[in-house]
């Protein structure tokens, strides 16, 4: 069954259409800019891997300030258009939850952005935690981006106020979305849950998490510090992390395992 749901994602993003989509995409997100404005100059010293690259959406930030960069995606389709647009680079097709190729303690930053490492049932999410702690180096940092579970209410909403044409495709979503997964009350009920996203056309299961089980999951791997960033690229404090309900959410980790003391959540995010 986890290998049906992780292979059937996979197919979905392995498509001329979905790199033509992802090819589409440019920019940073803002969470991401603030990464990058953490790092800051330390960026120039850095061996950087870029997970779940897409067809290059980061390529062109990260590439030129690292000391060394190099990409994997799990679609040789994506990995092909890579290549095309940035020859000289280093692209491969690779299992996020299995890197068989890379040495221990590699790298000293890595990003998986776009909620990729959501496409994975939770054991191999799990996987994927473990294999970053293996090939990053003490010291090192992790970013990630992951849906929030508690953002559901949205998936199941109706937009009243959509034009006609806009209006009947909100409804259809709707439709599909509540027909085809447990009710938000039930969902609210878990820290995370897979759940069927109409908008992909049903094409696709998503990982949705809250963000203090998401804090939880990286501690009890091995992670000692985690901060967490909105969609606007502004931190989230403890306070508010029950009240946040931006669809996904960046977590930003540091440092690698190694560390002898794990420290509280409270002082990190």
């Amino acid at each position: 069954m986890v290998r049906d749901l992780d292979a059937s994602n996979r197919r979905s993003w392995d498509t001329e259409s979905a790199v033509r989509g992802f090819a589409r995409e440019a920019g940073l997100q803002e969470p991401e800019k603030a990464i990058l404005r953490i790092l800051g100059p330390k960026l120039s010293d850095m061996r950087v891997l870029d997970m779940g690259v897409g067809a290059g959406r980061t390529t062109p930030y990260l590439a030129p300030l690292a000391q060394e960069y190099r990409a994997f995606d799990s679609s040789v389709r994506m990995v092909r258009e890579c290549r095309r647009r940035f020859p000289g680079i280093r692209f491969d097709v690779a299992d996020a939850a299995a890197l068989k190729d890379i040495p221990d303690r590699s790298f000293d930053f890595i990003l998986f952005s776009y909620n990729g490492i959501d496409g994975l049932s939770h054991e191999r999410r799990l996987k994927v935690f473990d294999e970053v702690l293996r090939v990053g180096r003490p010291g090192g940092w992790f970013a990630f981006s992951s849906h929030n579970l508690q953002s559901i209410k949205s998936l199941f909403a109706l937009r009243l106020e959509l034009p006609p044409g806009r209006f009947v495709r909100s409804l259809r979503r709707c439709l599909l979305t509540r027909l085809h997964n447990p009710s938000p009350v039930k969902l609210l009920r878990q820290d995370h849950a897979m759940i069927n996203e109409a908008a992909h056309f049903l094409k696709l299961k998503h990982y949705y998490i809250k963000p203090r089980a998401q804090i939880r999951q990286l501690t009890e791997a091995g992670f000692d510090q985690v901060q967490l960033l909105g969609l606007d690229g502004r931190r989230i404090f403890s306070g508010d992390l029950d009240r946040c309900e931006d669809s996904w959410i960046y977590y930003l980790c540091t440092p690698f395992a190694g560390s002898a003391t794990r420290t509280a959540v409270d002082n990190t995010v």
